[in-house]
């Protein structure tokens, strides 16, 4: 039943992304649209105030007059604080300081509202009141609330607002059981409500990260000999065969990515582990099974515009049919695109729900200078741009213009780099600390070379952007100690003693038959095996000229 229902879901998904193909394309042609926008800008600027000067009145032409008219509050506004006044003095102060589109956003009571926020607009504020207003307001319980989101620190700000901003107190975890990212809040449901059992998982089941993820696949690829092409693109191949492609670029016939996909599932449900689309794809078929009773009164989704298929259909598998649905996003954003999102998802939300849609315009981060930089760089051309440059109709700066801005034409990354290092390095030497200092870029590879040309400058970084990926180590170590903890995975364990760099052991030393013998044993006892195996690495080690490096962790 459990593989049937999986089948259909990702049917469903196959027909949905070919009913959105001419999206897609739209998408793409945005794209194209934003890169020559972007390379007009740069190839036509000069760095001397004049011509910069030029370039963005010639760019705000382009585009339509700001809206700086906020609507009107509206007799039923008015009665709505009129009556929360004396019940509530603290929330009605809250929402009186509110601009006239916020408030509007978190007193409407839309059966389905969709709200496109501008950058900056303060929609992480309208979210926060409108749960409060819920609850508060409307005598929504917090725990009939279901707040997605698509960050843990996103999900933390949100709680942590309507904590503050409560006159009640701090609410506790079973209140906000359904706040968090769209994977948490699924493995909530997982862990506590759904009956994961009926999956073939046992309830203490484990979710892997990327990292052991990959692991788990590259294993079962060796140990099977199984022939697999594009390795490197193996996430991208296993998520085209859900959706029935079995070829992938030049490919003239089939491998064995069937068989691993089969494979890959029957390993994930032996062991107990999960990955992370499997938490929504799990929670999916359950909800299909045993849907949520009571269903949320309430789901207030952020950042719509990061929506992909499957966190769209998570929100119609979480809903019941009295559940009213609250969403707001930037179109301007989309920034998940290789995953599947893409501008479509207003169109199909509003579609799916008959939203009505409002607007927050008003920038109260940036410049106006800024503000304005963003409209002019953001026109484009084709249908999709076109869009884009009516929603910018309503992008309103409320901050001064600030100082101008200045866009500098390089040859390439390595003069780009050296320009920067120079740069920081004026600024500093004219008073400006280095702390109040910030380079940022777009992806890690195009910090590299500029990390080169600070180092050679001897100017002193403080480099947010390292992370995990620098740190091997730290992935192998976490390998072992999941293995410690999931004692049925034997070949983790195996993998993880016998590495080139960090194993002590040997290959042949931890052979099958001794790692089968290993699964036989009790939890705790292979735990306690594991970690001996652990401290004898660390005795290795301890000598070695590689340390391990955990202060990092």
């Amino acid at each position: 039943m459990f593989k049937d229902l999986r089948h259909t879901i990702r049917a469903r998904r196959a027909a949905a992304r070919a009913a959105a193909t001419s999206s897609e394309a739209n998408d793409a042609a945005t794209d194209t649209a934003t890169d020559a926008a972007t390379d007009t800008a740069t190839d036509t600027a000069a760095d001397t105030a004049t011509e910069n000067e030029s370039l963005h009145k010639a760019a705000a032409a382009k585009l339509p007059a700001p809206l700086t008219k906020p609507p009107p509050r509206g007799e039923r506004i008015e009665a709505l604080l009129a009556e929360l006044a004396p019940r509530h003095a603290a929330l009605h102060a809250m929402l009186s300081a509110l601009d006239a589109w916020q408030l509007q956003a978190v007193l409407a009571d839309d059966p389905a509202l969709l709200v496109r926020a501008q950058v900056g607009s303060g929609k992480t504020t309208v979210l926060a009141h409108k749960v409060l207003w819920l609850h508060l307001g409307c005598g929504v319980p917090l725990e009939r609330i279901a707040v997605l989101t698509f960050t843990n620190r996103a999900a933390g700000e949100i709680a942590e607002r309507i904590t503050r901003l409560s006159p009640r107190g701090r609410p506790g975890p079973q209140q906000l059981w359904l706040t968090g990212t769209f994977h948490s809040v699924a493995l909530t449901l997982l862990r506590g409500v759904l009956p994961v059992t009926r999956l073939g998982y046992r309830p203490d089941f484990r979710v892997m990260d990327t990292q052991e993820r990959d692991g788990l696949w590259q294993r079962l690829i060796g140990s099977h000999e199984l022939t697999i092409k594009h390795r490197r693109q193996l996430e991208r191949r296993l998520h085209r065969l859900d959706e029935g492609e079995l070829l992938f670029g030049n490919m003239r016939k089939t491998d064995d990515i069937e068989a691993l996909a089969e494979l890959i599932q029957a390993e994930k449900v032996r062991v107990g582990l999960m990955d992370f689309d499997d938490l929504l794809l799990n929670a999916q078929a359950l909800l299909a099974l045993q849907p949520l009773d009571p269903a949320p009164d309430w789901i207030v989704v952020d950042e719509l515009q990061d929506c992909n298929l499957q966190q769209l259909e998570f929100i119609e598998r979480l809903a019941g049919p009295r559940t009213q649905l609250f969403a707001v996003g930037d179109a301007n954003q989309v920034i998940y695109g290789w995953r599947g999102s893409s501008l479509s998802v207003f169109e199909a939300f509003e579609r799916s729900h008959g939203a009505a849609v409002l607007g927050l315009p008003a920038n109260y981060r940036c410049s106006g200078n800024i503000v304005a930089c963003a409209r002019a760089f953001l026109a484009g051309s084709g249908p999709i741009a076109q869009a884009q440059v009516a929603d910018l109709h309503g992008l309103v700066a409320t901050r001064p213009a600030g100082e101008p801005l200045q866009v500098i034409r390089l040859h390439d990354e390595r003069a780009e780099s050296v320009w920067l290092a120079e740069h920081c390095q004026r600024l500093h030497d004219q008073g400006v600390p280095w702390r109040e200092l910030a380079v940022m870029a777009r992806t890690r590879r195009q910090l590299n070379p500029l990390r080169a040309a600070l180092a050679e400058a001897k100017v002193p970084v403080n480099d947010a952007a390292a992370g995990d990926a620098d740190l091997p180590v730290q992935r192998w170590l976490l390998q072992l100690l999941r293995s410690g903890l999931q004692t049925a995975d034997g070949e983790g364990a195996r993998a993880a003693l016998t590495h080139a760099t960090w194993g002590a052991l040997s290959p042949t030393t931890l052979s099958p038959r001794r790692v089968r013998e290993t699964e036989e044993v009790t939890g705790l006892q292979g735990l306690a095996a594991v970690t001996a195996k652990a401290r004898a690495i660390a005795r290795l080690r301890r000598q070695d000229d590689r340390p391990l490096a955990l202060a990092t962790l």
